[in-house]
């Protein structure tokens, strides 16, 4: 079994990865030879390297001495290193030899030198293939290297080029990223799904909360938000989340409860004119603790208030082991434990739990018995309106959109991932609990394979399997094209950062040896970083924490 998830991962990994990365890549390849920029390699993934082919026809004359040691030498379909002279117009052999591994990188800043295969010979020129393109094994990225990317002195380089030529390089390969999110959610509409819809209907109001103080009420119905339909719970999360701090107008049917009702009628009655309420989302919804009497409504909540809205919690969650209890509240004496079959010690602390998930805890039921006010939980945590909510009436159907439509929704979908993501980045600087934003902040390779190998393994349809693995695609890839324009190190906003600084300074740039160490120092870090996030992504496999 955790073969076949392992390999799931590892293959639907790969298959969203490696074309984006080869589009954003291309992106760059493309750009480079538009504006006759010299490309010496094209790699897919990080090295070592595993496989690579060359190609291009590069003519240079050669003498008689330079053929007889190709000869000698057997260099014909191998790969050689050649120092040239170009003064006469036309590159002419000086020397030959085998290529070393410090000539890969020497060439990038030398015109002086040609590295390539050597296709074959005729009396006065040998034929060389200079561009690489090249199968890495570590496959977290790509690359295209380019002549003189921090140089202006070599001829055909990237350095050489002007101003605006440069910024459409580098950043040609962020753009594509960004572009790709704009084809794929049109398809996904286009996909039929199967998905559940109904009546959203609150099934219970935090006191005090932004829908408390608007009047809404358990019962009512949210029909629309902003005069757009809501059917579905993910609906209404997306538009309250995308929404914070900013005024939502709701389209309620106001609830009047049916006192005695008979099993064929509704617990609800509605009233048949649809209200209008506005209210204001908040940034950081209060999490309050579970006591008795609250003596502070704002950090706490009574035990028979939030027992309306989840009869699980409690005024504790956990308990110790005693002979004797002085306060049943956080003790529990080890007799009771004994009668309901636990093999505890005195001492041992346990937790309350729905069921009994490991060795140290005791089912809810149990502890209820014996102390009525104990809870899986002492806290409540309330969401951005303060509303529990359920889907009442809900019917399955299957959902295409039009080729119109598609398009419409799919891009509204991408501006809605940039302001959820832009919320959750915000919510996590000023500490917010909004629940919709819990969970694992960063996910690095392994985290998204553990995600995509789940969802290939799961049995749910394969349309909606599809939809969920291009919706992950597209998330990546929006967030690959965003990231990369950023001004760090070693990444292509990095690069444009310096191009940018070159125009302020009056064309003045930054010495090629210092801007290579920046972008070097970058590199070091953010394959840092990616370690750091797969041994945090290894950490919460092992301890089965759940991504979604």
């Amino acid at each position: 079994m955790i073969n076949d998830l392992f390999f799931l991962s590892l293959l639907t990994f790969l298959l969203i990865l490696v074309p984006l990365v080869i589009l954003h890549e291309l992106g760059h390849l493309i750009t480079a030879l538009i504006f006759k920029v010299k490309v010496h390699e094209f790699g897919i993934g990080f090295p070592p390297k595993l496989f690579s082919l060359w190609t291009g026809n590069t003519d240079v004359l050669i003498s008689e001495d330079v053929k007889k040691e190709i000869y000698n030498n057997g260099y014909i379909g191998k790969i050689i290193t050649l120092k040239i002279d170009e003064t006469s117009g036309e590159p002419i052999t000086i020397s030959i030899k085998k290529t070393d591994k410090e000539d890969f990188s020497v060439v990038l800043n030398n015109q002086n030198l040609i590295v390539g295969k050597l296709k074959k010979i005729t009396n006065e020129k040998i034929i060389i293939s200079e561009m690489q393109w090249s199968i890495n094994l570590l496959p977290i990225g790509g690359f295209v290297k380019m002549v003189g990317e921090e140089s202006s002195q070599i001829k055909n380089s990237l350095g050489s080029k002007s101003h605006w030529k440069r910024l459409i390089v580098i950043s040609s390969g962020a753009l594509i990223n960004l572009i790709i999110p704009f084809l794929i959610f049109p398809i996904i509409g286009m996909i039929p799904q199967q998905i559940t819809t109904g009546k959203i209907m609150i099934n219970s109001v935090f006191p005090n909360s932004p829908a408390y103080e608007a009047g809404l009420k358990k019962g009512d119905l949210i029909n629309k938000i902003h005069d757009k339909d809501i059917n579905t719970i993910q609906d209404l999360q997306l538009l309250v989340n995308s929404n914070l701090g900013k005024e939502l107008t709701l389209e309620v049917s106001s609830s009047i409860p049916n006192p005695f009702p008979r099993p064929d009628q509704m617990q609800y009655e509605y009233k048949p004119v649809k209200e209008e309420i506005t209210l204001v989302p908040r940034w950081k919804p209060p999490q309050r603790k579970i006591v008795m009497s609250p003596s502070n409504m704002n950090t706490e909540i009574s035990l028979v208030e939030a027992r309306k809205i989840d009869s699980r919690i409690g005024i504790n969650n956990k308990l110790v082991v005693v002979t004797e209890v002085s306060d049943p509240n956080v003790e529990i004496p080890l007799s009771y434990l004994g009668e309901i079959n636990k093999d505890f010690k005195i001492g041992d602390e346990i937790i309350i739990t729905d069921n009994n998930e490991n060795i140290s805890s005791i089912n809810l039921k149990d502890a209820q018995k014996y102390n009525p006010i104990l809870g899986i939980d002492n806290y409540i945590q309330e969401g951005a309106m303060g509303i529990q909510i359920l889907l009442t009436e809900e019917y399955e159907t299957v959902k295409s959109l039009g080729f119109k439509n598609s398009i419409i929704n799919g891009w509204e979908d991408i501006f809605n991932i940039i302001v959820l993501t832009k919320n959750s980045i915000r919510s996590s600087f000023i500490g917010s609990n909004n629940p919709q934003f819990q969970g694992p902040t960063t996910l690095g390779p392994i985290g998204i394979s553990q995600v995509t190998g789940s969802i290939a393994k799961s049995e749910a349809s394969i349309n909606t399997k599809i939809v969920s693995l291009l919706y992950i695609s597209a998330t990546i890839s929006l967030s690959l094209g965003v990231i990369n324009l950023l001004p760090i190190p070693a990444l292509d906003g990095g690069r444009i950062f310096f191009v940018l600084l070159e125009i302020f300074r009056g064309g003045k740039r930054i010495s090629a040896s210092k801007e290579a160490l920046v972008h070097f120092i970058g590199f070091t870090m953010l394959i840092g970083l990616i370690i750091l996030i797969s041994i945090q992504d290894i950490i919460r496999i092992f301890s089965g924490e759940l991504l979604f």
